[in-house]
């Protein structure tokens, strides 16, 4: 199970010390925008590894901690940080550690420091900007795909997409469940088709670059389809669908798609009897 709010002091330090984004785990220099760090408002010395922007804004959606104090958080883009190790030297009276900052590969460290818990990043030319603005500026810039949804998200995380950023689109008023979240990325949007699986009387829907190339096709809800469904008999209504991959039921954590694939899946489930209204 999670634990949001805390971290692995292992994986921290290494993102840390390799300036890995820590959602996707990538280099921080990938993606085309400045990274940034997501901390409380003027908070100057970060803990928290930085991240993409887009993997920001879908952590601001989908971490149950930060989206639950969305209103008291900053966003802080920068060029380069400066790396420290942080290092545990006494306690106050109120039992709380005192630290001391090192710089990494410091050898006097380990003989003065005392107990290494984190490392630290210290931003040069830092831009905060409130969280809740940040995300409003990208969703009007149309990097979002949808509105924010300024509410606790506690179902699991999804998985980070192969290709692309991991940027969630939120639900909006009269949406589907969740099956698919949009994400905004230069990955390929294929193309959304229907076919039948192995000894299933039910149509499933598959996004895949290499769709049209025959079966093998793994649908939304992770079947294996054998051979394609003309999407005529869907829209007649003369076929059973399948409910996750056209929307009546929920698929935990939802699966992520390019926004082009997102958009196709949502206008092939409107045409279907029984979608979502």
């Amino acid at each position: 199970m999670p634990s949001f709010g805390d971290q692995c002091p292992v994986a921290q330090r290494r993102q840390i010390q390799e300036r890995l984004c820590s959602a996707c785990g990538r280099d921080l220099a990938l993606g085309g925008e400045p990274p940034v760090f997501v901390a409380g408002v003027g908070s100057p010395v970060f803990v928290e590894p930085a991240m993409h922007p887009p993997c920001a804004a879908f952590a601001l959606f989908a971490c149950p901690v930060l989206s639950s104090v969305i209103d008291r958080l900053a966003v802080t883009s920068f060029t380069y940080y400066a790396a420290y190790e942080r290092r545990a030297h006494s306690l106050n009276e109120a039992g709380q550690p005192q630290h001391h900052a090192f710089e990494l590969g410091d050898p006097l460290a380990r003989l003065l420091g005392g107990v290494l818990d984190y490392y630290i990043a210290i931003p040069e030319d830092p831009e905060p900007i409130l969280a809740a603005d940040w995300l409003e500026a990208r969703r009007a810039a149309g990097l979002l795909g949808g509105g924010p949804r300024r509410r606790p998200v506690t179902a699991a995380s999804p998985a980070t997409p192969e290709h692309g950023d991991p940027q969630v689109a939120p639900s909006r008023a009269g949406s589907p469940p969740p099956v698919l979240a949009a994400v905004a990325g230069s990955g390929p949007a294929g193309g959304v088709g229907a076919g039948r699986a192995a000894a299933d009387d039910r149509v499933h829907l598959a996004f895949d670059a290499s769709w049209t190339s025959g079966g093998g096709v793994v649908s939304l809800c992770e079947a294996t389809l054998e051979r394609a469904v003309d999407l005529t008999a869907v829209r007649d209504g003369r076929t059973t669908t399948c409910p996750v991959c056209f929307g009546r039921s929920a698929k935990v954590p939802p699966i992520i798609l390019p926004a082009a694939a997102h958009d196709a899946w949502l206008q092939i489930i409107r045409t279907a009897p029984g979608a979502p209204s």
